[in-house]
């Protein structure tokens, strides 16, 4: 996970700078230091997604692969789902507060549809995932593989309005807790080779 390597980093750059013995105790006095916190924070929502996924593996014989690197970068992938519905690309959230999408335009203009989480536009992370669904994608189109990869936003401790949930947005599926729910009413595709992909995906997106 990215935070043990961020809290381990900020360790040993203390020890570097002051000594093993005053650097322990800066860390002890100081803390982990931000970076390390907020990827902790991010920890805690990738933690609970890969059990949620773990859960649906055993019980309908999907695979998954948790924090893999993406080739010649620094970017990690959270989760690759295979499932006889397809790949699914999943980018786990601990973000706190309203989930929605506002939309506008429409009819006479084009419809632009913007995620808001709380009252701060994470369209962003929209895009990051669209990124990552077009590399897993053009990989498997490499390895001579036809599979749909399709993107998931997966916020972990967020809100939800009680009515029009926001589902999509797109072409990513936004949900938080109901990720089985999701991909299960999804058709699915005859002659999926699961093991196949995943053995291929393993390889080419190595641990992180």
């Amino acid at each position: 996970m990215q935070y043990e390597r961020k809290s381990e980093k900020t360790r040993q750059t203390r020890e570097n700078l002051l000594g093993a013995k005053f650097g322990r105790v800066a860390s002890f006095l100081m803390g982990e230091g931000q970076d390390a916190k907020a990827w902790k924070k991010g920890a805690i929502g990738e933690r609970y997604i890969g059990k949620v996924l773990a859960k649906m593996c055993s019980e309908y014989g999907f695979m998954v692969l948790h924090d893999r690197q993406i080739p010649d970068s620094k970017a990690n992938i959270d989760h690759i789902l295979i499932t006889d519905r397809g790949v699914f690309v999943i980018d786990a959230k601990n973000y706190e507060g309203l989930v929605r999408i506002d939309q506008q335009g429409g009819i006479l203009s084009p419809l632009v549809e913007t995620l808001y989480v709380g009252n701060r536009k994470q369209t962003k992370l929209v895009e990051g995932v669209k990124k990552q669904v077009g590399i897993v994608s053009s990989a498997l189109l490499k390895g001579n593989i036809e599979a749909h990869v399709q993107g998931v936003l997966a916020f972990y401790n967020a809100e939800w309005p009680i009515f029009f949930k926001p589902t999509e947005i797109d072409g990513v599926l936004i949900n938080s807790k109901g990720i089985e729910a999701s991909i299960l009413k999804l058709p699915v595709i005859e002659g999926i080779q699961i093991n196949k992909i995943f053995d291929f995906l393993k390889k080419a997106f190595p641990v992180k």
